[in-house]
């Protein structure tokens, strides 16, 4: 049986999926990283949990290293955190270190990952700005960029819209 042969499967699924879109409830990390932004004080903040998820793609190593150092820091021990499969190259410390300090460079001379993350454009042309700096970084590919685009619109609230999926 596929989902063609069951239309009240896919029946659900689309009643489910647009109250997942409703809700705001896309990943589940979301929520996580909006409130414990804003308890740090959100803004730059913010902005640095955000960074250092995707660059982890593990909440647990993304929440312990902005506990244990946070802002722009990353000391070397906390390299060694686990990281997703989506990251798996940052699994390396070498090849970590030289994506954090890229990132750090670059989003230090935009101003912090407040501004980082916004582009000035809105709509489809700040994504695609927002995509562009995000690529740039040492060690981020398409995955990244969508991943990052996506936080920075659905947990920071910048005015952006993806193009397609």
């Amino acid at each position: 049986m596929t989902i063609v042969d069951a239309p009240s499967l896919l029946a659900d699924y689309g009643t489910w999926h647009r109250a997942q879109v409703s809700t705001g409830d896309i990943d589940p990390a979301y929520p996580v990283l909006r409130l414990v932004g804003d308890a740090l004080g959100g803004g730059d903040a913010l902005g640095w949990l955000v960074l250092r998820h995707v660059a982890y793609y593990h909440l647990g190593s993304a929440l312990r290293s902005m506990q244990e150092a946070p802002g722009a820091a990353l000391p070397d021990r906390l390299l060694k955190l686990r990281t997703g499969t989506e990251r798996r190259g940052n699994r390396d410390v070498r090849a970590f270190r030289r994506h954090w300090d890229t990132l750090r460079a670059d989003v230090e001379d935009h101003g912090g990952p407040v501004r980082w993350l916004r582009p000035e454009a809105t709509g489809v042309a700040g994504w695609e700005e927002l995509t562009q700096r995000i690529l740039a970084v040492h060690g981020n590919g398409r995955w990244a960029a969508y991943k990052l685009c996506e936080i920075s619109a659905k947990v920071m609230g910048n005015p952006i819209t993806a193009p397609n999926a």
